[in-house]
Parts: C-alpha cells; structure tokens; sequence
C-alpha cells in the first residue's frame, strides 16, 4: 500500500484541514486512490490513526470478499475503511458515528465527497431498511443503544471497525452491539483492528459471554505493515493487531 499526502492544508477560520491521498497499488489488484480529508482537532476521531489504514489495506486484498456485501462501519471517524469496502464493490455501506457528535458525521461525509462516492446522510427519524437502495448511508449510531436505526437495518455481510478498542470502558458495547448483529446474520464477521496500548486489556472474556469467538489475522498476511507516507515507507508507530470475529457455535 502506498500511503501518502498530497500536501494540501488550509484553514477556514480556526478550522485547519489537510488531505491525505491512500494509494494500494500492488498488481494484480486492481490500483485504488482514497482520498481522505483531515480536520486537525483534538477529537480523536478527526484524522486517521494508524490500524485505519492497516484495516483498508485488508478489506482492499480481500475485495472478493467485500464485493456484493452489505458492510457496517463502526466508529467511522474519517471514514477510510467504510469508503474503501464501498470502492471495491460492497453493494451497501453504512459509515456510523456517534449519534450526539454531528462533526464526526460531518466528516464521513467529506471522505464521501473527496472520493465522489454517493451517499446519504440520514437524519431524524430515518433508517437504512432491506428495503433501501444500494449505495451508501450515513447515521449516528451510538454503542449498545439499540435504537430504531439499528434495529431497522439490514442483516450486514460485514462489521469493520478501526481503533474501536481504544477505551476499555467502550468494550462491552461495542461487543454487545457486534453479538447482536451476528445473531442476526450467522455468517456475519466483524473485521477489526486496534492498537496496543495495555496489554492487561483483553477482550477474550466478553467474547466468551456473548457467545463470540476471534481469530487473530497475521498482519504478514497482507503486507499490513507496508505503508509509505508522504512518499516515504512509514510502517505503523505502534504495535496495531488485526481480528476477526465471528458467532460461537
């Protein structure tokens, strides 16, 4: 993959933004250019961290996988991996953020916008339904609350989410939430990524308790280590893992 920024800034008021242009491009594959604007805010969920473009990186190798699905980001932020699944093919994806920070909404729907994929932000009252067209949605989602929104959506092939296991005390919602949409769907997967920050941090007993199970992912397995940055190779500061996890039997 190749990762870099075109170096363009700006800033609007007190607003400084910047663009940073992801590049995978390793044949037989065919090549991808995501383009994903910035906003520099002390919001952790304004740029991109490091496991979004590892977690990009692998939904781009697996587009077989991805074309023709139904895809749920969680935890969008800037919306990387939940336009990538859409670019390669996944015939539904819904980028969500948390329901009460329309700004982070606001910013899937400048990735959208930067990479001309269409889209529609939902609003009040509105939800993705088995009956909705294909393409791509937008809505507040908050973790475990199990809302109108969440329950009228389609039964989703796959669940992405980068960094979602950033603060311990979000864990048991983001699993709850991911049990529930695989009681929904059997087959459905949630594709992850995260760094590792502590490792007293382990999610292996929630999974137990909601009847999930992990599959650990080798980053080698993908060459998800192999990012270059403004045109230099910049492999991942930080230790970042990828899962997948599934229902138990």
């Amino acid at each position: 993959m190749n990762e870099g920024s075109n170096g363009i800034s700006s800033s609007s008021g007190n607003v400084r933004r910047t663009e940073k242009v992801f590049e995978f491009d390793e044949f037989p594959l065919p090549a991808l250019r995501v383009v994903v604007p910035e906003v520099l805010d002390s919001h952790y969920g304004m740029y991109t961290w490091p496991c979004a473009p590892v977690l990009a990186r692998y939904i781009w190798t697996h587009q077989a996988e991805v074309c023709g699905r139904r895809v749920l980001e969680l935890g969008s932020g800037t919306s990387l991996a939940g336009v990538t699944a859409s670019l390669v093919g996944a015939s539904l994806v819904v980028l969500s953020e948390e329901e009460r920070q329309p700004r982070l909404l606001d910013n899937c729907r400048r990735t959208c916008l930067a990479n001309d994929v269409g889209h529609h932000v939902l609003q009040a009252g509105e939800s993705v339904t088995s009956s909705s067209t294909a393409g791509v949605y937008i809505m507040g989602l908050s973790w475990a609350c199990f809302c109108p929104a969440l329950l009228d959506l389609p039964a989703v092939d796959i669940i992405i989410g980068s960094d979602c296991f950033y603060d311990e005390k979000d864990y048991q919602d983001i699993i709850a939430t991911v049990a529930f949409l695989t009681e929904r769907n059997p087959a459905c997967q949630f594709w992850t990524t995260y760094q590792e920050r502590n490792s007293s941090h382990n999610v292996a007993s929630l999974l137990r308790r909601w009847n999930l199970v992990a599959r650990s992912v080798p980053l080698e397995s993908f060459e998800g280590e192999r990012i270059v940055v403004n045109g230099k190779m910049t492999p991942p500061a930080h230790t970042v893992h990828m899962l997948v996890i599934t229902r138990g039997t």
